[in-house]
């Protein structure tokens, strides 16, 4: 007999796992689920969910050949839901040989044309947050419902203390997602300042990182996180604020409560804010958030070397904001439904 389990294709990173959520709860309404991911602190964060019944890690997801063989092993499954994004059509590969039927959004292109190739269901694309694209496709399933919140493991939580704020300065470096990155130099000099006014610091880098944190360790008395994600989500929980660049500790930050500061660039704070207490800051440029989601990279359109995040993002609007979160003055964040757009070179939903 056919297997009934269900498969949540958990393929991006952290923030965008979060944002998979009402994905993950529909999928658990239908059944036993497992999960498969690509990158490990994904992984980690299927574990602790608690909900799925294995977690298939396949760090080498470029070799699709390869990972497609060794999801063919442990069976077919009734159907595979690829949360979005999952923009390159070797995500739809992979599902499509795993599947008895695929639930993706329609990307159009080599993914629409694999697709057609197993019983699927196509979702339309019509921007809002990231949250709300899977809300969609948890709609699709059947077994969608209203909750527009992040799940996040228990245990994960920790009491708050005073007066501390936790920092994030860095990003994945998957395809060059380190170039949506506030300069390190600025993230200090925010840190220096709220010091100077009595906050305590709490940084966090990753193993490759070191170089920012010494930059972060000039500043004065600053604590410096460098755990794996089960314990520094816990130490993110305890911060009494958080700043970070877009990133998927933004995302948890916002989860777990903490009020959160995330400076922007090229990519959308409409697509990306972080559920939960937090507030974007843009830059003062005339440049509009411009990255193309079916872009493999992040270079920058025009040629000026991401100007927008490197140049026209001050230090003082995010210290000033940085003092609001600590006072708890921040707004929860609530997931817009539609917004425009990029995807392949192409403007959609635009007024």
């Amino acid at each position: 007999m056919r297997s009934r389990r269900t498969l949540v294709a958990l393929l991006p990173g952290l923030g965008d796992a979060l944002c998979a959520s009402p994905v993950i709860r529909a999928a658990a309404a239908l059944g036993e689920v497992d999960a498969l991911t690509m990158l490990g602190s994904v992984r980690d964060y299927a574990r602790a969910t608690g909900v799925f019944a294995h977690v298939v890690h396949l760090p080498l997801l470029d070799r699709p050949a390869k990972a497609a063989s060794l999801l063919w092993t442990r069976g077919r499954y009734a159907r595979v839901v690829v949360p979005f994004p999952a923009t390159r059509w070797q995500y739809a590969l992979v599902a499509a040989a795993a599947s008895g039927s695929l639930v993706i959004h329609d990307y159009g292109g080599l993914s629409r044309a694999i697709a057609a190739a197993v019983p699927h269901t196509l979702v339309p694309l019509r921007g809002g947050h990231r949250l709300s694209e899977n809300a969609r496709l948890a709609a699709a399933l059947g077994a969608g419902d209203d909750d527009r919140t992040y799940l996040i493991p228990a245990q994960w939580r920790a009491p708050r203390e005073a007066n501390l704020v936790g920092f994030h300065t860095g990003s994945m470096r998957y395809k060059g997602n380190d170039a949506k990155r506030w300069p390190i130099e600025a993230f200090a000099a925010v840190a220096a300042r709220l010091r100077e006014r009595g906050a305590r610091i709490r940084a966090f880098f990753g193993p490759d990182e070191e170089d920012d944190a010494d930059v972060f360790r000039a500043t004065g008395e600053v604590e410096i996180v460098q755990l794996p994600l089960p314990e520094a989500a816990r130490a993110i929980a305890a911060c009494s604020a958080f700043v970070a660049n877009d990133s998927g500790l933004a995302h948890l930050a916002g989860g777990l409560g903490v009020p959160t500061v995330v400076v922007y660039g090229m990519t959308s704070a409409v697509r990306g804010l972080p559920i939960g207490p937090a507030v974007a800051i843009v830059p003062t440029t005339a440049c509009a958030p411009c990255h193309d989601e079916g872009a493999r990279t992040f270079d920058c359109p025009l040629g000026l070397d991401h100007r927008c995040i490197r140049h026209d993002v001050a230090v003082g609007p995010v210290v000033a904001a940085a003092l609001l979160a600590l006072e708890g003055r921040l707004d929860d964040a609530q997931p817009v439904e539609t917004s425009p757009y990029q995807l392949y070179g192409r403007s959609f939903g635009a007024a």
